[in-house]
């Protein structure tokens, strides 16, 4: 490449960087941030004073201004940010940059695949359910479409998930459900999961579904006579899902990527309801479930309750 074409590139990256950094001054500290805060300090590094330390999920202001800290040390730059009135530099490794929507976007309707359903589980009869909104979604029955798991993957994915090689889990996709459910077979006695792989595509989302869903088996909800309320129940599914996470933190199922876990607690907040129900609680709580068992892993243990 001759010179000047190199220069024009460079100043044309330059103009690239410069203009979404512009776009997106928007930013929140990483959900997965080491020992739950950023610190915010006086200069591009870490040897530079402490101003505050801001916790994982604030949101901040992006100031436009970044470059290679002054420590030697830090893998990633460092940026200056706005937050709850302080200004000051973080590491860019701890912070995502979140899109700013264009005027008058709107975002994407999900698409619901055109699959053909290859059988009904009908709740009540052909399988017992422990979640009473999921009831509701289809009159009572759960459509189970194509294309299912042929080739067996997904007794690997769960196998990955739980941590348990001998799983008797048995798996059941159902594309555009938008849902999970933990259930046992009212025939067979078997130990149900269904699953809806397309919800959240691009976000690992749908390997959250999956792995919560485990989470109410392990953790013993599926058994007669459990006594503990809906909502400590899909807290705990949702701390189970949460050590799954950091399981899968190498990006086996879900390639490494800007984001990680924080994706998917960005597509929760979409989805889930910030109130609650009768039988799940409020958004906030399943989040702080979800990074408690990230960060800490889970009282579940392969065995209990299966």
């Amino acid at each position: 490449m001759k010179r000047s074409g190199f220069v024009g590139f460079v100043c044309i990256a330059m103009l690239v960087w410069s203009s979404n950094l512009n776009a997106q001054s928007q930013a929140q500290v990483r959900h997965d941030v080491s020992q739950g805060v950023s610190n915010m300090r006086s200069g591009p590094g870490q040897y530079n004073s402490l101003i505050v330390a801001v916790p994982a999920g604030s949101t901040l202001m992006l100031k436009g201004d970044c470059r290679n800290a002054d420590d030697g040390v830090s893998r990633y730059p460092w940026c200056r940010y706005q937050w709850n009135g302080y200004t000051g530099w973080m590491s860019s490794g701890n912070v995502l940059v979140l899109p700013t929507p264009t005027l008058g976007e709107r975002p994407p309707s999900p698409q619901r695949p055109h699959q053909r359903v290859v059988e009904r589980l009908r709740i009540g009869k052909d399988i017992q359910v422990f979640h009473a909104d999921k009831v509701e979604l289809h009159g009572g029955v759960i459509p189970i479409a194509g294309p299912q798991d042929t080739e067996g993957h997904d007794e690997e994915f769960i196998a990955y998930l739980s941590g348990v090689a001998d799983h008797t889990f048995l798996s059941k996709r159902s594309y555009g459900l938008r849902n999970g459910v933990a259930g046992i077979g009212i025939r067979d006695g078997r130990r149900y999961i269904v699953w809806d792989p397309s919800w959240g595509t691009g976000t690992g989302f749908s390997w959250y579904v999956l792995a919560h869903e485990i989470g109410h088996h392990v953790c013993g909800h599926t058994i007669a006579g459990y006594s503990k309320s809906p909502h400590e129940k899909e807290l705990e599914a949702d701390r189970f899902a949460g050590e799954a996470m950091r399981r899968d933190a190498s990006g086996r199922l879900h390639p490494p990527r800007e984001g990680g876990v924080d994706e998917i607690v960005q597509f929760m907040q979409r989805t889930f309801s910030k109130e609650g129900s009768a039988t799940h609680p409020p958004l906030a709580m399943r989040i702080a479930a979800l990074m408690d068992g990230y960060r800490n892993g889970s009282p579940c243990k392969s065995g209990r309750g299966w």
